[in-house]
């Protein structure tokens, strides 16, 4: 099994590559809602979470609001770092379990949608590393029309993650995501033809 990390800042197309690669023959993981697993009440996560930045974090029944997390962790790099400690390694122990399922179904080719892929270490359980990138005036737009966030709290995420050069460092393919949804496409199948197609065929 071939396993591709696809990654890339807030508002990059993350997830809209993973459809399109899904459409062209892989098994997808989105990290993401791994993450959102482990928040639930009385994990392992719950807890240590609790422990950490105390019940302020919780609804009237116990639940973590993320939001409430996010605005606390979002202004301070030390209590964000506090969060990925907790969290990182168990998002990353069901990630690899699906892995795991996935190389017992005889699945190909596998993409593990994360955006903390490279600063979460998880480089050593993908084969490559994908990075969607895109001007910065682009992701502003395309976040505030999806999330309806102002421009200060896309600013504070944007800078809570790796910065480009960074990402791009650990990157074996870059795609530029400035354009349409059909260039988007075009440019991945494109990819996709020249790694698993027309290899295949020699």
């Amino acid at each position: 099994m071939f396993i591709i990390g696809l990654t890339g800042g807030i508002g990059s197309g993350k997830s809209e590559a993973s459809k399109i690669l899904k459409s062209l023959g892989a098994k997808t993981i989105n990290a993401d809602i791994f993450g959102h697993s482990v928040y639930k009440k009385n994990t392992k996560v719950w807890g240590e979470i609790i422990e950490e930045f105390g019940e302020a974090v919780l609804d009237k029944d116990g639940n973590i609001v993320r939001s409430k997390l996010a605005n606390r962790v979002f202004s301070s790099k030390s209590e964000l770092d506090k969060l990925n400690r907790i969290c990182h390694p168990e998002i990353k122990k069901l990630v690899i379990k699906e892995l795991d399922q996935f190389s017992l179904d005889s699945v190909k080719i596998a993409v593990v949608e994360a955006a903390i892929l490279i600063e979460a270490n998880w480089t050593d359980i993908v084969d490559e590393v994908w990075s969607i990138e895109s001007k910065t005036s682009i992701i502003f737009n395309r976040v505030k029309k999806r999330d309806n966030i102002n421009r200060s709290v896309i600013q504070s995420r944007i800078d809570s993650q790796i910065d480009n050069a960074t990402r791009l460092k650990y990157s074996d393919i870059v795609i530029t995501n400035n354009g349409t949804i059909e260039e988007l496409k075009k440019n991945l199948s494109g990819i996709w033809e020249r790694k698993f197609i027309s290899r295949n065929k020699e």
